[in-house]
């Protein structure tokens, strides 16, 4: 099977380790200019100077955090430094602090430091998941939509690949009527017995260079540029609801209720 798909709008960040690199650098930075009042474009530029801080990541990033409810800023505005990060954006940026010092002091024994891990990690995994639960719920994000259909699918079909996924897009991209999930059942079935195959075509859209040279403003690039795919599947592993296994991401058993929440059941 053959088909062409657009790629979704996605938030373009999640919680991975440069994020919280980044979190804690931007906490070590406010707490060493305490009280201090300045334009958010000052503080982006400041950060990007003083902690090399590579502002064009946080343009995804500080979207993302604000959505979530972990930081809180206005663009174009100014901002008390110390208010940046909301009550649970320091308990997510503390927590962090917290788990590195652990694993850099040498009083702790091994398994002393895997409890510590898994109980901070589990913490850090609930906040992630309250994050989403606002992101869904906050008005005007082109990407909900499409993050809420991955969860459907998930919830349906216990896992997702990246080809299912694709799929997916392809039969909601090709008709306004889509049904329901039922209507694609068969064949993700057939393409999990091997029975079928998903060749994917994803149409990406040139830049204004590319344009120029070309008389293009798309081309036709392979599964590798669906890149929403990775940035949800991300954001679900990182609050504990799906787990890595080959080629799929799959629920993890005892987050079905959560997963229902998040597209409003």
């Amino acid at each position: 099977m053959q088909i062409k798909i657009f790629n979704t709008s996605s938030p373009g960040a999640s919680f991975t380790d440069n994020t919280n690199s980044v979190l804690l650098k931007i906490y070590e930075w406010i707490k060493e200019h305490p009280g201090l009042n300045i334009s958010f474009k000052e503080f982006r530029k400041r950060l990007e100077n003083d902690k090399e801080i590579n502002d064009n990541n946080n343009r995804n990033i500080f979207p993302l955090l604000r959505n979530g409810r972990l930081v809180q800023y206005e663009k174009g505005g100014e901002i008390l430094v110390d208010k940046f990060y909301t009550n649970t954006g320091l308990a997510y940026v503390k927590t962090l602090e917290f788990l590195n010092l652990i694993k850099q002091d040498p009083k702790y024994t091994r398994d002393q430091v895997i409890a510590s891990e898994n109980k901070l990690n589990e913490f850090l995994q609930n906040i992630v998941y309250g994050a989403l639960l606002n992101i869904v719920n906050t008005n005007g994000l082109n990407y909900v939509e499409p993050f809420q259909d991955m969860i459907q699918f998930l919830l349906k079909f216990q896992k997702i690949s990246k080809e299912e996924y694709a799929y997916l897009l392809f039969e909601k991209q090709r008709s306004d009527i889509f049904t329901s999930l039922n209507a694609i059942a068969d064949n993700i079935h057939k393409y999990r017995a091997n029975e079928i195959k998903i060749e994917t075509s994803v149409t990406v859209r040139n830049d204004i260079e590319i344009q120029q040279r070309t008389s293009s403003k798309n081309r036709q690039e392979g599964l590798s540029f669906l890149t929403s795919y990775g940035y949800f599947v991300s954001l679900l592993a990182q609050a504990g609801l799906i787990a890595k296994q080959d080629k799929y991401y799959a629920m993890v058993s005892n987050k079905r209720d959560s997963l229902k929440k998040l597209i409003g059941e």
